[in-house]
C-alpha cells in the first residue's frame, strides 16, 4: 500500500516538474519574442539562459504522450499561416516606455545623414569632389549601411533595422542626386534605380518583419515622379507607375497587415494622383483624352485596391480561423478589431475619395455625377448585403452605410433648397429606423449624424427671413414642417430614451420657431403667436395629464411659463389695447381652468403609469 503511495506522489511529483518546466520553456520563449519585436535588453539575459530544450515526459502513459505533444506544439509554432502579424510603427509601446537604445540609434542615424550632407556640402564648396564622385561615396554609405544592416539581422536585430532604414533613404538621396541635381543619369535610368530600391525596401521589409521599411519604401516610391520631375515623363506613364504601386502597397498589406503602411499608401497614392493631375492639367478642359482616361483607370485602380484588400483579408481571417490545426487561435488573435477598422473605414471613403476625384478630372454636368454616385450607391448596399449573408455582418452594414453617405452625396447633387433638405431628413429618419430595428450602433451613429446637418440647416432657415406667399401655405413653410414631422417619426422608433427625448424637444422648439417666423407676417403677428404657442401648450398640457406622461407635462408647462413671459415683455408694449386686453383675459381664464382641473386629470394617468400603462 505504502509502495503504491510512494509511486503516487513519486508521478505527481514528476507531473509538477513537467509543468513548472514547460512554464519556464514558455517564459523563455515569450522573451525571446519580444526582443526579437522591440528590441529589448533581455538578450544579455537569454545568453546567459539559453532557451531550454522541450520539457521530459513521463515514457509509456498515455497523459505523458498528451503533454510530449502540447509541448512539441509549444517548441515548434506553426508557421503556415498564409498571413503576417499586424503590425504598425507604434505597435505595443508607447513612445515614452521604449528603451534608450531606441531613441539613441534613431537619433543617432539621424546625426550621420545630416553629417554627410554637411560634409558633401563642405566639399563641394571647397572644390574637392566632382559630381560623379559624390554620387559614388553617396551609394558607398548607402551599400555599407545596408550591408551591416543585413550582416547584423541576426545578432542585433533592432540596431540592423536602423541601418536598413537608413541605407535605402541614402539610395533614394543617390538616385535623386545622379539624375536631378548633376544630370549623371538619363531620366529612365535614374527612375529604374528608384524602382529597384522601392522593391528593395519591400523586401527587406518582409525579410525583417518591420512596417517602417515599407513605410519608406511607399514614401520614396510616390515621391519619386516628383523627383526626378522630367519631360520625359508622361502622363499615361506616371498614371500607370502609381497604379502599379497602390496595388503592390495594399497587397503587401493584405499579406502583411501592416495599418501603417495602408494609410501611408492611401494618402501617397490619392496625393500623387492628384498632384500629378494637377501638373498635368487634368483638372482643366484641354488635357487629351488618353490621358484624362489615364488618371481615371489609376483612380479606379486605388478605389479597388483601397477597397477591396482589408475586406479580403478579413475573409482571409475567417477562414484561416475556420481551419482546425494550432495556428488557429494564433491567427485569430493576431488578426483583432485593427484590421476590421482599416475594412470599415476604407469601405466608406474609398468611394467618395474616388468620385471626388474623377468628378474633378472629368468635365461633365453636375447631374450625371449625382446618378453615377446613385449606382455606386446600389453596388455598395448589394456588397453589403451579400457580406452580411456571409457572416460579416459589421463588415456588411459599413458598406450599407457608404451607400447611405453616396446616396446623401447624390441627393445633393441632383436636389437642392427644400427638397434637398427634405430629402436628407428622409434618409436620416430610414437610417434611425433601420438601426433601430437591426440593433447596429454604426448605422444609427449615421442617421444621427445626418439628422445634425439636417437641423442646423433647419435652424438657419427658421431663424432667416420670412417665406413669401401666403401665410403657412407656402413652400418653404409646408417643407419645414415636413421637416419636423420626420423628427417625431424618427423620435418614435429609437430605443434610447435620452435619445428619443432628445429629439422630441429639438421638435418641439423648431414647432415653436415655425409658429413664431409663419405668424408675424400677419397684422398684429405676434398677438397670433402668442395664442398659437398658448393653443399647443394647453394641448400639450392634457395630453400630458391623461397619459401620465411626465417629460411631456414638463415640456407644456415650460411652453406656458414662455407664453407669459411673451406677454409682459413683448405683447405689453407691441400689440394694441384691445389685443392686449383679450390676451391677458384668455390666458389668465385659461391657467385658472387649468389649475381648477389639473389633479382629477392626472389622477388617473398617474394610476395608468403605476399600472404599467403609461408612456
Amino acid at each position: 500500500m505504502s509502495g503504491s503511495d510512494d509511486r503516487s506522489v513519486e508521478q505527481r511529483l514528476d507531473e509538477v516538474e513537467e509543468r513548472l518546466a514547460d512554464l519556464q520553456y514558455t517564459v523563455d520563449r515569450l522573451g525571446y519574442t519580444i526582443e526579437r519585436r522591440h528590441g529589448t535588453q533581455s538578450r544579455s539575459v537569454a545568453a546567459q539562459s539559453p532557451p531550454r530544450t522541450a520539457p521530459r515526459s513521463t515514457p509509456s502513459t498515455e497523459p505523458a504522450a498528451e503533454t510530449d505533444a502540447f509541448t512539441r506544439t509549444r517548441r515548434k509554432p506553426s508557421t503556415s499561416t498564409m498571413f503576417k502579424e499586424p503590425g504598425s510603427l507604434f505597435a505595443s509601446a508607447s513612445l515614452v516606455e521604449r528603451g534608450s537604445e531606441y531613441w539613441l540609434s534613431r537619433v543617432g542615424i539621424g546625426l550621420v545623414l545630416f553629417g554627410v550632407v554637411f560634409l558633401f556640402k563642405y566639399a563641394v564648396d571647397q572644390g574637392w569632389l566632382t559630381p560623379a564622385t559624390r554620387v559614388a561615396l553617396g551609394a558607398a554609405l548607402a551599400t555599407t549601411l545596408y550591408v551591416l544592416g543585413l550582416k547584423l539581422h541576426f545578432e542585433k536585430p533592432w540596431f540592423s533595422r536602423i541601418l536598413l532604414g537608413g541605407g535605402i533613404a541614402a539610395f533614394y538621396i543617390t538616385g535623386f542626386a545622379a539624375t536631378q541635381l548633376y544630370a549623371l543619369v538619363s531620366y529612365q535610368v535614374g527612375f529604374g534605380f528608384m524602382l529597384s530600391v522601392t522593391v528593395l525596401a519591400f523586401y527587406s521589409a518582409v525579410w525583417q518583419d518591420q512596417p517602417v521599411l515599407s513605410v519608406i519604401g511607399a514614401i520614396g516610391g510616390f515621391a519619386t515622379p516628383f523627383l526626378l520631375a522630367s519631360d520625359a515623363g508622361t502622363a499615361i506613364g506616371f498614371a500607370t507607375y502609381v497604379s502599379a504601386l497602390t496595388i503592390g502597397a495594399s497587397t503587401l498589406f493584405y499579406f502583411m497587415g501592416w495599418s501603417t503602411l495602408l494609410w501611408v499608401s492611401v494618402a501617397g497614392g490619392w496625393g500623387a494622383l492628384a498632384a500629378g493631375a494637377q501638373v498635368a492639367g487634368a483638372f482643366g478642359v484641354n488635357l487629351p483624352a488618353g490621358d484624362r482616361w489615364a488618371f481615371q483607370g489609376a483612380a479606379v485602380a486605388a478605389w479597388l485596391a483601397f477597397w477591396l484588400s482589408p475586406v479580403a483579408r478579413e475573409f482571409g481571417a475567417r477562414q484561416e480561423s475556420d481551419q482546425p490545426g494550432e495556428s488557429s487561435p494564433k491567427f485569430a488573435t493576431s488578426m483583432g478589431a485593427v484590421q476590421g477598422r482599416e475594412a470599415y473605414l476604407m469601405a466608406v471613403g474609398m468611394p467618395v475619395v474616388a468620385l471626388g476625384f474623377s468628378s474633378a478630372i472629368w468635365p461633365m454636368p453636375a447631374a450625371l455625377w449625382g446618378w453615377i454616385a446613385i449606382a455606386g450607391a446600389a453596388l455598395y448596399a448589394a456588397a453589403g448585403q451579400a457580406l452580411r449573408r456571409a457572416g460579416k455582418t459589421g463588415l456588411g452594414f459599413s458598406h450599407l452605410a457608404s451607400g447611405a453617405v453616396l446616396v446623401t452625396i447624390a441627393l445633393g447633387i441632383l436636389l437642392d433648397g427644400g427638397w434637398l433638405l427634405l430629402a436628407w431628413a428622409a434618409e436620416a429618419t430610414a437610417l434611425n429606423y433601420i438601426g433601430a430595428r437591426t440593433r447596429t450602433e454604426m448605422t444609427t451613429s449615421s442617421g444621427h449624424m445626418l439628422f445634425a446637418v439636417v437641423l442646423i440647416w433647419l435652424a438657419a432657415r427658421l431663424l432667416g427671413d420670412a417665406a413669401t406667399g401666403m401665410v403657412v401655405f407656402n413652400a418653404i413653410a409646408l417643407t419645414d414642417l415636413a421637416v419636423i414631422a420626420l423628427v417625431v417619426a424618427t423620435a418614435r422608433v429609437l430605443h434610447s430614451a435620452e435619445e428619443r427625448w432628445g429629439y422630441l424637444l429639438v421638435a418641439h422648439a423648431a414647432l415653436l420657431t415655425w409658429l413664431w417666423r409663419e405668424l408675424t407676417q400677419l397684422t398684429n403677428g405676434s398677438g397670433y403667436v402668442t395664442i398659437a404657442w398658448g393653443v399647443y401648450a394647453i394641448i400639450l398640457v392634457v395630453t400630458a395629464l391623461l397619459g401620465g406622461i411626465v417629460p411631456v407635462r414638463r415640456a407644456a408647462l415650460g411652453t406656458l411659463v414662455l407664453v407669459v413671459g411673451k406677454l409682459f415683455l413683448v405683447d405689453l408694449a407691441n400689440v394694441e389695447d384691445i389685443w392686449r386686453i383679450l390676451l391677458f383675459l384668455g390666458f389668465g381664464l385659461v391657467f385658472l381652468t387649468l389649475s381648477y382641473y389639473f389633479r382629477s386629470l392626472w389622477d388617473p394617468g398617474a394610476k395608468r403609469e403605476a399600472n404599467g400603462d403609461g408612456g
